[in-house]
């Protein structure tokens, strides 16, 4: 191959990779908007309507004595765990001195922002009890509505206090 043409080649590669890396780039900030914006709505339903139906249903199983506590955890970046947006509801059932809160009931509903869903995680394992830890679906953001997340909360408390 002629050196005149092997530079040639090197110009339009050079040129093609140039547009190739714009092109990325502008995929990429595309898509971290959207994912921002995602973010933003789960925020919203979060406040709006997961954590008072949370502390509704939860007032409720305390007034039969139990407890409960809700967990908020906001989306974390670039550190060591990388963290989702999320809302955690543990039902203390067993009242043992020492006991970590992972061994309590929980329900979390988790932001993916990537995928625009939520994810569904729920553990019904308890001390000396059994049960079961895991993702249990997912659901876009439309789907989560008080009668939605009042259902998932029973399901949890119909293991938990069996």
């Amino acid at each position: 191959m002629k050196p005149e043409s092997k530079k040639a080649l090197d110009a339009i590669f050079q040129k093609h990779e140039a547009a190739r890396k714009l092109a990325d780039h502008h995929a990429e900030r595309a898509l971290s908007q959207k994912e921002e914006t995602f973010l933003a709505r789960f925020y919203s339903v979060r406040a709006s309507i997961l954590r008072p139906r949370m502390q509704e249903f939860g007032e409720y199983v305390k007034s039969r004595g139990y407890d409960y506590e809700i967990d908020e955890q906001d989306e974390r970046v670039g550190g060591e765990p990388t963290n989702s947006g999320s809302i955690a509801i543990h039902f203390i059932t067993n009242r043992e001195a020492g006991r970590s809160i992972r061994e309590c009931p929980t329900f979390i509903f988790s932001c993916e922002s990537s995928h625009e869903r939520v994810r569904l995680f729920e553990s019904t394992v308890a001390p000396g009890g059994g049960g079961h830890s895991g993702t249990v679906g997912e659901v876009p953001l439309a789907e989560l509505t008080p009668d939605f997340v009042e259902r998932q909360l029973l399901a949890l408390a119909k293991h938990a206090f069996a």
